[in-house]
């Protein structure tokens, strides 16, 4: 057994030992062909792996080349847009320029533009005035006609419903030249159309008569010239032919009318112009004027002077005159109840005539005080020129007195004055003359008298300055506004 083992160990033994030396020698070949294999591939690797670099630095080299390139391009590009933007920067600031300068074509342009915009907005504006005073003068047709058929089946006596009617007619009504009820039921309208009569049959005559206050009063009634819608506004920068003074100031227009107006020419053209007479609304008793030309409108956004053909005219006159003197006297108890209710009376059953008769005759009585003291009856309530050439006595006779009265009436209820509005203005006209012409320059070293020649004094002229004087406490005629002043007279061409 021990020689089995021992033999075995020592045959077991060479084999292992001839068995490992071929299993080294395996292995070494194999790690030789492994170093080799691995030598080739590494070699191989390496190759291919400086192939791909060496293309990846060219694939780089192109890349950042068309990098370059782009980025080249795109500061062309910014340094065009630059240029562009500059060229823009300086078209703009030019055509801005432009837009200020008189001798632009851009400038030119602009103004053009504007023109054409403001005289589309005025003829719109123009067009829109003709339909609203067509259509009141409509309505207004209307209410003389119910009035008049009212009064024509009536007894004389109105319930107070009626007469609540009647009163906002009247409100209704005013403002519609002929169709005023005020003015078809006062006598001194009555009157009116009396006087134009004589005028025209004297401009028929060949005459060339002068139109006095009275006869401008009656024209300015049946030619409708009072009617506008310009009456109650407040004067503002839409009355392009108010003076700039008297714009935004709180001034209303009171009434307008026919001034300084003629017939002239083989046709009788008819032509003047207007005054309008503007009260302050937060004190009554500041009351100006001033001197448009008659428009074809009759319009504050108009300037176009008109001229009125006798033959256009004779065909109004007639409808008015008939109006005021057939229908007029028909509708004057109705109207005159309803003025005296609604001025004096109440809802309650008092119809106000007791209270208005104590008014009347308190004011005569304050008249009657007057003229036996020499006072001026024509800046009295009922008062008139006519009552100038009588006597204190004559003044004082009891028909004097009844004239009186009634023209009082007349006053308080349709607001009918014996003095045309005309009068008035001429007034205005001589006393706010005399007080620009004595009053001081912008500078303080002359007056308007001696700057201005008495040949270029004119309504117009006198109305535009009068704006910016006043006078002070002591009576003192100050500047209110010294540079709107300076810049009414350089535009005048005075300064």
């Amino acid at each position: 057994m021990t020689g089995f083992v021992s033999g075995f160990k020592t045959g077991f033994g060479l084999m292992e030992g001839v068995k490992d030396r071929e299993f080294k020698e395996d292995r070494l070949e194999e790690d030789m062909k492994y170093r080799t294999d691995t030598a080739a591939a590494t070699a191989d690797y390496r190759s291919k792996d400086l192939d791909i670099k060496r293309d990846r630095q060219t694939s780089d080299a192109l890349l950042a080349g068309r990098r370059a390139d782009t980025a080249a391009v795109q500061a062309n590009t910014a340094s065009t847009n630059a240029d562009a933007a500059l060229v823009n920067a300086n078209l703009a600031a030019q055509k801005q320029a432009d837009l200020t300068n008189p001798e632009s074509i851009e400038y030119k342009k602009g103004l053009s533009e504007i023109a054409e915009n403001e005289a589309q907005t005025e003829k719109y504006s123009a067009e829109a005035q003709t339909l609203k005073n067509q259509q009141k003068r409509f309505n207004s047709a209307l209410n003389v006609s119910q009035l008049y058929e009212l009064s024509l089946n009536s007894d004389g006596m109105y319930d107070s419903k009626q007469l609540e009617q009647i009163e906002r007619m009247y409100q209704d009504n005013k403002g519609s030249g002929f169709f005023n009820l005020g003015t078809l039921a006062s006598d001194v309208h009555q009157r009116g159309t009396q006087e134009i009569s004589a005028y025209m049959a004297d401009v028929a005559a060949g005459l060339d008569p002068v139109m006095s206050d009275s006869v401008a009063r009656a024209f300015t009634t049946q030619l409708a010239i009072d009617s506008s819608a310009a009456v109650g506004r407040q004067v503002d920068q839409t009355f392009v032919n108010a003076p700039e003074g008297w714009k935004g100031r709180g001034y209303q227009v009171k009434s307008q009318g026919l001034f300084d107006a003629r017939m002239s020419g083989t046709e009788g053209n008819l032509n003047g112009e207007l005054f309008v007479e503007i009260a302050n609304k937060n004190d009554p008793d500041d009351v100006q004027f001033y001197f448009p030309p008659l428009t074809s409108s009759r319009s504050f956004v108009d300037s176009k002077p008109l001229n009125i053909k006798v033959q256009d005219v004779d065909k109004p006159l007639a409808g008015s005159a008939y109006l005021i003197q057939q229908v007029g006297p028909s509708i004057k108890p109705a109207v005159k109840q309803a003025r005296i209710k609604a001025k004096f009376g109440d809802d309650k059953g008092d119809n106000g005539v007791e209270k208005f008769e104590s008014r009347v005759a308190a004011i005569l009585e304050s008249n009657r005080k007057a003229i036996q003291n020499g006072s001026n009856t024509s800046s009295l309530i009922g008062g008139g020129a006519e009552f100038a050439d009588l006597t204190r006595e004559q003044q004082l006779r009891e028909p004097e007195m009844a004239k009186m009265k009634r023209r009082i009436e007349e006053q308080i209820l349709f607001g009918a004055r014996e003095e045309p509005t005309q009068t008035r203005a001429r007034k205005w006209l001589s006393e706010t003359y005399s007080l620009l012409e004595s009053a001081p320059t912008p500078d303080g070293k002359a007056t308007l008298g001696s700057l201005i020649k008495d040949d270029q004094w004119s309504p117009q002229l006198i109305s535009a300055l009068a704006p910016y004087y006043d006078k002070d406490d002591e009576g003192n005629v100050v500047i209110t506004d010294p540079l709107a002043l300076t810049t009414e007279l350089v535009k005048k061409g005075y300064l």
